[in-house]
């Protein structure tokens, strides 16, 4: 009776809990709808009257702020200024140009990026508005999904085993410790340093992957290092596969960009092209900026801030003196600093110990430069001999590596068309080296001297397609090379001063935002680090009690621990 008794009890007790844990969720959840609800109408209610916001960079990062003005804080579009010294809006400088079709960006994946896709899931889709962003790239995607079968190759076109990590215990080991390790204990250190005593580290399958997906060398930052495994730890299963990978319907700057603009410009948000930002100028005890020094169509402008506007600024970019080629002729890039670089230097130097140290990411050109190649073809000939080689039908395969490069050589067959004004009867592939200043394998002199066509026969002798050479070559229209000397300045080795916050101390109006602002725990010269920088600045700048989408910790998980322990053992 007694045994009964307390079973009747246990079970009792247990609904009890059970009952008192729904109860708990449903309170809060209505707790967390009505708070919602309150913060939108008091954002409802802001009247900002002549209030003005102007954004310096039109990047990924300055069209974010725009869209979150607008979207979370009801700031009128009109009265929001996109500052852009380039042609046209956007770091990825994709489409038709003079010297043909050209494509850089940066790679998406499914897992870490939390505010990318909640902000692109309010972005209409340019082609069927009726959808978002994110669910046509996600629908996209989903019909063509990644599957490398050639993730690695060697200098002759043979697959290699990408299965096999090719790791010591000691670096297994080495590896697992970056989970437990402060960010402060890797301050001013290289991957190189690092690993200082461990070498073979540098000759694994995993470190020759791993470099190239996300734009490493081992000079860059222990620091972006540690980020890149804890932001991707998912991806540490299926390396070899890439099936984390998200593939867009076009380029990125279609695909994302080009709507992000569309979206903004319905809201009359004001985008000015070819206006460059010379200065600012600050005043009072506050870090407030009054005026800034503005250079277009030849003049020099001024324009006046009144109190409580505000000043968004893309504080340096990996675009600086970005230059492009062709078939016949090298990308030549220039020395020095320019426009996003330069006015850093002149603000950060003019309040030192607020605005961080540009000079330590603009300083070693032989360690930031990357290169680009963008080939477009006639026809499927050298797409159809690539897609033999590999096994994979364009758009499947992500990165081919070629492990015994000199220029650390890695390409993409991306799904065609990829350029919405491709034409018919063309084909498009792209190219990316990590060390442009080293000799090549084939071509022997460095990527950053070569010619498109040079860069073209790189890829060719490592595809072991030599003997049919001069034919591929016919098929041929543009190679467009493209140089970036700061293309990897994020990734410099870095004190945590070197980057400033995203508010600065004492900011009473400026906000820094993009790959150069720090931004704690997240992986820069990615979608969702421009991102977040720009809802980071809006929300702390305009006061805003919204969530932002907090850094996911995969390293908390078990069973993505469990899952990343495999991929180390294989």
């Amino acid at each position: 009776m007694k045994k009964r008794h307390w079973k009747k009890l246990l079970v009792a007790g247990s609904a009890a809990v059970a009952t008192a844990a729904v109860v708990k969720k449903t309170y809060d959840d209505r707790q967390k709808i009505q708070r919602k609800r309150d913060v939108d109408a008091e954002i409802g209610r802001r009247v900002y009257g002549e209030r003005e916001a102007y954004i310096i960079g039109g990047g990924l990062a300055g069209l974010a702020a725009a869209a979150y003005l607008v979207r979370d804080c009801n700031f009128p579009g009109q009265n929001i200024h996109i500052l852009e010294s380039g042609p046209t809006v956007g770091a990825w400088n994709a489409g038709s140009g003079p010297q043909g079709i050209s494509n850089y960006g940066c790679l998406l994946f499914e897992c870490g990026h939390e505010n990318f896709w909640e902000l692109f899931s309010a972005i209409p889709s340019r082609i069927k508005p009726s959808r978002s962003v994110a669910e046509e790239i996600r629908n996209f995607a989903e019909s063509h999904p990644v599957y490398a079968k050639a993730r690695l190759m060697n200098r002759e076109g043979k697959i290699l085993d990408a299965a096999d990590m090719g790791f010591r215990n000691e670096e297994r080991k080495a590896l697992g410790m970056l989970l437990f390790t402060a960010e402060e204990d890797m301050e001013c250190k290289t991957i190189e340093e690092w690993f200082a005593d461990m070498p073979h580290f540098f000759e694994t399958g995993f470190w020759e992957i791993w470099q190239s997906a996300f734009g490493f060398r081992p000079e860059s930052a222990m620091v972006d290092f540690k980020r890149s495994f804890e932001r991707r730890l998912p991806e540490f299963g299926r390396l070899d596969t890439q099936e984390g990978m998200v593939c867009t319907p076009w380029n990125l700057h279609e695909s994302i960009l080009l709507p992000l603009k569309v979206y903004l410009e319905k809201r009359r948000v004001q985008i000015h092209t070819g206006v460059t930002v010379t200065d600012l100028d600050f005043t009072g005890q506050e870090i407030e900026v009054t005026r800034l020094y503005l250079h277009q169509n030849g003049k020099e402008q001024r324009v006046e801030l009144k109190a409580q506007d505000l000043c968004f600024l893309t504080n340096g970019s990996v675009m600086d003196h970005a230059a492009a080629g062709d078939l016949d002729k090298p990308a030549s890039g220039e020395e020095g600093l320019s426009e996003a670089g330069g006015l850093w230097k002149k603000i950060a130097d003019r309040i030192p110990g607020y605005l961080g140290n540009p000079e330590t990411f603009y300083s070693c050109k032989r360690d930031t430069a990357r290169q680009y190649i963008t080939v477009t073809c006639r026809g499927n000939n050298l797409l159809g001999e690539i897609g033999n080689i590999t096994g994979n039908v364009p758009g499947s395969g992500g990165f081919i590596s070629f492990r015994e490069s000199g220029w650390k050589l890695s390409i993409m067959v991306p799904f065609q068309p990829y350029f919405q004004k491709q034409s018919l009867g063309e084909t498009v592939f792209w190219g990316m080296g990590l060390m442009p200043e080293e000799t090549g394998t084939y071509i022997q002199k460095p990527m950053q001297d070569c010619t498109g066509r040079e860069i073209v026969m790189e890829i060719l002798g490592h595809l072991g397609l030599m003997e049919i050479q001069d034919e591929l070559m016919e098929t041929v229209i543009q190679a467009v090379p493209c140089l970036l000397p700061y293309g990897g300045a994020p990734y410099q080795p870095r004190s945590r001063e070197d980057r400033p916050p995203v508010v600065p101390e004492r900011a009473a109006n400026l906000a820094l935002i993009g790959s150069f602002a720090e931004v704690k725990e997240e992986l820069a010269l990615s979608a969702e680090y421009e991102v977040r920088s720009a809802r980071t600045a809006v929300y702390t700048l305009l006061k805003i009690d919204k969530e932002i989408a907090p850094v996911t910790p995969y390293k908390k998980d078990p069973m993505m621990l469990v899952k990343a322990l495999h991929g180390v053992y294989r």
